[in-house]
């Protein structure tokens, strides 16, 4: 019996680290291109940071490009980091809850960042008449997010 305590344990401590090192990626994946603005012929990559947080830009082909601070998409990249503290927190009690609620903010984060260009458009109303399409950063950080929850959901299962 005591045996079978310390194996579920040393499996909760591996796959509470890998769902917490998952969602840890998820949320410095902001760094990577978000989004992608294409006028024509002329694009631009726009970096997770500067979709959030806004930024002024001038392309030699586009001109004056202006982003305005996005408040959807940093919730939807703060959410893994919320998503690790339960994490960390279910491991050290012995709660079922936090788990739950640890997947499912992975889960929501996922779905926030695979909507980032159209929260980008519907923050910056000047990029209607542009075709803004998602890059490499939302797409693996939204992938990351959903094996985070995955994890979650079988620690949730290893300790039942």
């Amino acid at each position: 019996m005591n045996k079978k305590k310390r194996i579920n344990k040393e499996y909760l401590f591996l796959f509470t680290t890998g769902a917490v090192c998952l969602a840890f990626m998820a949320f410095t994946i902001m760094l990577f291109p978000a989004v992608t603005i294409t006028s024509g012929e002329n694009s631009y990559e726009v970096s997770g940071v500067f979709a959030i947080f806004g930024q002024v830009v001038t392309d030699e082909k586009l001109g004056e490009l202006v982003f305005n601070f996005n408040p959807i998409n940093l919730v939807g990249y703060l959410l893994p980091l919320v998503a690790v503290v339960l994490s960390v927190l279910a491991f050290k009690q012995e709660g079922l809850i936090l788990n739950i609620i640890s997947a499912a903010l992975c889960v929501i984060a996922s779905v926030t960042m695979f909507l980032e260009p159209v929260f980008f458009q519907v923050i910056n109303p000047d990029y209607a008449n542009y075709e803004v399409v998602i890059s490499f950063g939302p797409i693996a950080a939204g992938i990351l997010s959903l094996l985070s929850a995955v994890i979650n959901i079988s620690v949730f299962k290893i300790k039942k």
